[in-house]
């Protein structure tokens, strides 16, 4: 249910960088590999001035279908990705945050299956500083398990990057990419934190620190070199502005520089902001809710209380209130001395209906005792886990029992059985439901008790238990676009869910109209 002004409670068992360029132009060469790569050893992770980007590494992407293949030798890390010849649909990506003269390599493994005329598209800037790609075309039939030169490239920080696409005669390879300081290329990172200069400077950190990299000063999960490779603010949690951490898309697969908090990435209905509320994968569509926890969603309201007008761009807070109830709002179950679960024995036990204030017909009469005389109240259909209420009736008389004691056996949650005393005087009161206490069964069944043991003339009438409905302290929600909340760790029943919006002025709408989940 989603209405406007409304909030919706949906019962589900749920709930690549950008690229800026002044112009672009496109060369293209056709090449042969040249075995001068043999003076170019493959490099170890961590030598200065190379940087590998495999296939398993957060620098590289693909899009469309890949395989994961380890059958032919000669590739870097664990394995290589392998896609049949198509028109260029499926693309695989590996992106490099540096801004340096770069020798730039690639690497795949041969097989006669392999295309001839597998074009690589390199990124990188022309010397007027424009952005331009070159393509490369090499034949993965042969030569594989080595190095190929593609070039060497002045690569820019957005749009330092290698793809090849499967617009080829045969399967290609996609294995791993290599990019090497051109001779005389002078250092642009001067503690060799593997973070620029100049990125560094931008953002505030200490270029001659390498300590920083490792540090995380906004909290969202990334390292300030991790920041530095995903072009994110190291200082600022959301990058992107869209409510979901740097963090969690990074470790989604979500572009954290780009504001997608409000696509369905994996068409399961639910938005990457609210799967990030729920903590469920925003790319996995059976990914769901935990059993105990609601999502929910909601339309700003368009009225004030007083009448007057509400625009979304008044509303400075959102204000949650949500309480458990019963059976949609069960008014309590009443036992007199009537009911079927009613009985009593004892020596001298009465009825009576003299004096007035009594539930049914009349009410039962004990004489003060030893607790010789007992009246017992049954009730069998409570909702285990909910806490309920307990209030007894009488009729009061001068010559009542000051301290008639009503006790209260049921078992708890955890299967312990409890009994709980509750004395009243009865001298007084009579005639209304009064208060004894409240307590939490862990079963359908509980049982109250009252003897005679007492000074005076004990009055069993009637007994009411009632469902409590507990309201949790108002939450106060920032207003935002997204307009989502996640509710979690829920005990099992009926919950009733309620939001209102607060403007600038502290100006209220009413609340919605309750919404009630129901926690299996």
């Amino acid at each position: 249910m989603h209405n406007e002004g409304g909030m919706t409670m949906k019962r589900t068992r749920l709930l690549v960088l950008a690229v800026a360029s002044g112009s672009v132009v496109t060369g293209c060469s056709s090449l042969k590999p040249k075995f001068d790569v043999d003076e170019l050893p493959a490099p170890a992770a961590g030598i200065e001035a190379e940087y590998i980007i495999d296939n398993t590494n957060p620098g590289f992407y693909t899009d469309g279908e890949w395989k994961e293949s380890s059958v032919s030798s000669g590739y870097i890390g664990e394995n290589y990705f392998a896609g049949e010849a198509g028109t260029g649909e499926k693309t695989a990506t590996w992106n490099l945050n540096i801004v340096k003269r770069l020798d730039v390599y690639a690497r795949w493994t041969a097989h006669s299956n392999r295309g001839s005329n597998v074009k690589y598209v390199v990124h990188h800037l022309d010397d007027r500083d424009f952005l331009t790609t070159t393509t490369v075309e090499v034949d993965q039939r042969d030569f594989g398990g080595q190095w190929f030169k593609l070039g060497t490239f002045r690569m820019s920080s957005l749009t330092s990057r290698v793809t090849v696409s499967d617009d080829a005669d045969g399967y290609v390879i996609a294995d791993a990419v290599l990019f090497k300081e051109a001779a005389g290329t002078p250092s642009v990172d001067a503690d060799n934190d593997g973070m620029l200069d100049a990125w560094e400077l931008e953002h505030g950190l200490d270029p001659t620190n390498a300590l920083d990299a490792d540090q995380d000063p906004d909290g969202d999960g990334l390292t300030n070199l991790q920041e530095s490779l995903g072009m994110t603010a190291p200082f600022s949690a959301d990058t992107d502005g869209d409510g979901v951490p740097d963090g969690y898309e990074n470790d989604a697969g979500l572009d954290p520089t780009v504001s997608d908090g409000d696509l369905d990435v994996d068409g399961d209905g639910y938005t990457n902001y609210q799967e990030y509320l729920a903590g469920t994968d925003p790319t996995d569509a059976t990914s769901v809710l935990a059993a105990d926890t609601v999502l929910l969603t909601w339309d700003p309201p368009l009225a004030r209380t007083d009448g007057s007008e509400l625009s979304p761009e008044e509303i400075d807070y959102y204000e949650l209130k949500y309480a458990k109830v019963v059976d949609g709002g069960n008014t309590g179950i009443v036992s007199d001395n009537e009911s079927s679960g009613f009985v009593v024995y004892g020596p001298d036990v009465g009825t009576s209906g003299v004096t007035e204030g009594y539930v049914g017909k009349n009410y039962v009469v004990m004489p003060g005792g030893t607790g010789d005389s007992i009246a017992s109240w049954s009730v069998n259909d409570l909702s285990p886990g909910t806490e309920y209420r307990l209030s007894a009736n009488w009729t009061s008389y001068r010559n009542r029992a000051t301290n008639a004691t009503y006790l209260v056996q049921y078992e708890k949650v955890d299967g312990n059985l409890v009994e709980s005393r509750f004395t009243v005087d009865q001298t007084s009161g009579g005639g209304t439901w009064q208060a004894l206490g409240s307590f939490i069964p862990g079963s359908s069944q509980v049982t109250v008790l009252l003897a005679n043991d007492a000074d005076g003339y004990v009055i069993a009438d009637a007994v009411k238990l009632e469902p409590v409905t507990k309201a949790v302290e108002p939450i106060r929600i920032e207003s935002e676009e997204t307009r989502s909340y996640v509710v979690s760790d829920l005990p099992a029943g009926a919950w009733e869910f309620q939001i209102r919006a607060v403007d600038t002025d502290g100006l209220a709408s009413d609340y919605t109209e309750p919404q009630v989940m129901i926690i299996e």
